[in-house]
């Protein structure tokens, strides 16, 4: 099977800087089975982690991490395996204050046991 993006399944906001989590609903019902990608830029960030959930898979995974700026911004990948159907409403917790963007797509196709190799 080919990997495709599943289409209308898309959500984007963008948060004020803040240490309090965010959330994110999701735009349609998950394909039970499909994968999750959610990309978080965070800005004015010298040095955080994030905790990333949602209420319908529970955590999610941390593929990578790219800074720039001398970790004053950075760009990162996550993504959760073999979802469960439903509406997730995605949390994202920064450890300090940061502006936030996030962007989330449902992709069908991907591997469910190792999506990343």
């Amino acid at each position: 099977m080919a990997i495709t993006r599943v289409s209308g399944s898309h959500a984007q906001a963008t948060f004020g800087s803040s240490a309090a989590a965010r959330t994110l609903a999701f735009g349609g019902t998950l394909t039970a089975g499909s994968f999750l990608v959610a990309v978080i830029t965070q800005y004015n960030a010298s040095s955080t982690t994030l905790t990333v959930s949602d209420n319908v898979n529970g955590a999610w995974t941390q593929a990578g991490t790219y800074s720039t700026m001398a970790g004053f911004s950075s760009v990162s990948l996550w993504y959760v395996r073999n979802t469960s159907s439903g509406i997730p409403v995605l949390s994202s917790l920064p450890s300090v204050a940061a502006y936030q963007s996030i962007s989330l797509d449902e992709y069908l196709g991907v591997a469910v046991i190792s999506p990343l190799r």
